[in-house]
């Protein structure tokens, strides 16, 4: 398990960073990651020429949100928990649709419920004894926890109905808001982790966008042509 022990300094813009093996796990075992996730989405959507989500999109997602989760409980942040612990519930349950696409829809209450719990458990025995965070800014955090995880629950709901894991436009426009608000909160904390993770985010989300309703409009267009 990685240790705060620095590992070395580089300067940036006349200042000293010092990268300790936590934050090296966090970029290159998270960051590394989701960037990867990210750009594999954005390349099969734009060869597709519409928005598309390959299986290891999810896969990635899983194995890389576990990776910041446990360097979010390192450093006691309560909002990043609580995302990342409850994101991972529709990474899971997408892989589960891809695989078993005919399985009947789960009930959405009781996938809530294991949500809540596995929200409830790092913030217990992890986030209370951070109390330097619990300022007015946590607030901030954590509306934008409740934006940024509300995109795969609505993302869900359409995959249940559609039997098919699909991210729509309202997904996206989600997820833009989101990252923008846990961005700030990363800025606010001097997370440097945390701030690489949502710095470029929005330029994938708004790609993401233009081709969606890009799509959206060409299946108007062809719905009244075959009406």
């Amino acid at each position: 398990m990685p240790t705060d022990t620095v590992a070395f300094t580089i300067d940036l813009f006349g200042k000293h960073l010092s990268l300790t093996w936590w934050i090296i796990f966090g970029l290159a075992g998270g960051n590394a990651l989701f960037s990867s996730r990210v750009i594999l989405q954005w390349w099969a959507s734009e060869r597709a020429g519409r928005t598309v989500v390959p299986v290891s999109f999810w896969w990635i997602s899983v194995v890389a949100t576990a990776v910041h989760f446990i360097y979010a409980c390192h450093i006691r942040e309560i909002p990043f928990m609580i995302m990342l612990s409850v994101t991972l519930v529709p990474y899971v349950r997408n892989l589960s649709i891809h695989y078993r696409p005919n399985r009947p829809p789960l009930p959405m209450i009781p996938m809530l419920v294991v949500s809540v719990v596995l929200t409830l458990i790092p913030t217990f025995f992890f986030g209370y004894k951070n109390r330097d965070h619990l300022d007015g800014w946590i607030v901030l955090g954590l509306v934008g926890t409740f934006i940024y995880s509300s995109r795969f629950f609505v993302s869900w709901i359409e995959s249940e109905r559609n039997r098919q894991a699909t991210l729509s436009l309202k997904f996206w426009w989600i997820s833009l808001i989101g990252s923008l608000l846990m961005l700030a909160y990363a800025l606010i904390r001097h997370n440097l982790v945390f701030i690489l993770a949502f710095l470029f985010n929005g330029i994938p989300f708004v790609r993401n966008i233009m081709l969606t309703g890009r799509q959206n409009k060409a299946a108007a267009v062809a719905s009244e042509c075959g009406g």
